[in-house]
């Protein structure tokens, strides 16, 4: 599945054939990754399994995709990362964060500094 931008600025998702398999009211989209993809509506960013179904609200300011069963999300202006079901797993704290790869991921402005 891919996700395209249509000339009038709506985004769906296709298969491999060209045939749209989702669409909605979406401002932005992501890739889906563990069956979920980020996707942006009215300025804020949730998640939607391959079915279109919101399963974590759309509540954040900036969304990456899931990595090692966790995303990084950006809330009150800070990153911290959530699990497939929208809990927090590492609180809002860092300027910056990147999504886990082999166990790590990259921050910056850790409380730690």
């Amino acid at each position: 599945v891919a996700h395209v931008q249509d000339p009038d600025g709506s985004w769906r998702y296709i298969n491999p054939d060209g045939e749209t398999v989702l669409e909605g009211d979406f401002e932005d989209l992501g890739l889906f990754a563990n069956d979920l993809a980020a996707v942006r509506i009215n300025g804020r960013w949730g998640y939607m399994n391959r079915e279109g179904e919101m399963v974590i609200e759309p509540q954040y300011e900036e969304a990456s995709h899931f990595s090692e069963g966790l995303a990084a999300v950006r809330y009150g202006g800070e990153f911290g990362y959530i699990d497939e079901e929208g809990e927090w797993v590492i609180q809002p704290q860092f300027d910056r964060a990147s999504s886990f790869s082999e166990g790590l991921a990259r921050v910056r402005g850790s409380p730690q500094q």
